[in-house]
């Protein structure tokens, strides 16, 4: 319960800074309605903050997203998602499944409609939310003779994997070095919520994972140069 209103807390702080900030370095862009539709690409880094009963289940970890698509003139663009995230287990967990070590591990596919708060030639802000399908594993490891495997000097002894849709929202400030350019560097903060199933494999004794994953990361324009105006 603190838990989810810290979140939630959190978020409205972002919310509550970020815009004020970015308004008070708004310039509007000069013929914004004819610069056109121009395919992004991104990739960002942040933390995974495992909140609620989750907690239990998996440990702190880092979170991997990559975003491509069109990115509008106008307010809402839609560009698709993919997130990879690692997770160390809790002792508890280890113990209960009778191994010294685990993995817990995430890969995200969705939609993330983005929303143009306030934008200008060097600074914006944006609302941030989507959803789609994901993917948890949970792995047990002992040690192993070899050390030349994905999972370093140990072996998985077992292994449990479930599909569950997820929804996630949240917001960010970018910084455009120049105005037309091609890269802009962004930061902010979303929550994620993953639908995952309760079960008996350890790992999977809470149904449901929350996390709060603060992101910086770099945007690139491809194709055509904007025009100079």
């Amino acid at each position: 319960m603190a838990a989810g209103f810290l979140s939630r807390s959190s978020f409205v702080v972002l919310l509550v800074f970020a815009a004020p900030f970015a308004k008070a370095q708004y310039r509007s862009r000069k013929n914004d309605d004819n610069e056109g539709r121009h395919f992004v690409a991104g990739e960002d880094v942040g933390p995974s903050i495992v909140t609620g009963n989750a907690r239990q289940m998996t440990g702190s970890g880092g979170m991997l997203w990559l975003t491509f698509g069109f990115e509008s003139p106008r307010r809402l663009s839609i560009p698709l998602d993919f997130g990879v995230d690692f997770s160390n287990l809790p002792t508890a967990v280890r113990k209960a499944g009778g191994v010294p070590n685990g993995e817990g591990n995430f890969i995200l596919l969705g939609l993330e409609p983005r929303i143009a708060l306030l934008r200008g030639q060097h600074w914006g802000a944006y609302a941030i939310g989507g959803g789609g399908l994901s993917w948890k594993e949970v792995v047990m490891l002992v040690p192993s003779s070899s050390c030349y495997s994905y999972y370093g000097c140990y072996a998985p002894s077992a292994k449990q994997t479930t599909f569950q849709p997820y929804l996630d929202g949240g917001a960010e400030i970018d910084y455009r070095f120049a105005p037309k350019k091609r890269v802009e560097m962004y930061a902010g903060a979303r929550y994620l919520e993953m639908y995952t199933p309760e079960g008996q494999f350890p790992g999977f004794q809470s149904a449901g994972t929350g996390m709060w994953v603060p992101m910086l990361g770099c945007r690139v324009q491809l194709g055509p140069q904007p025009q100079q105006h």
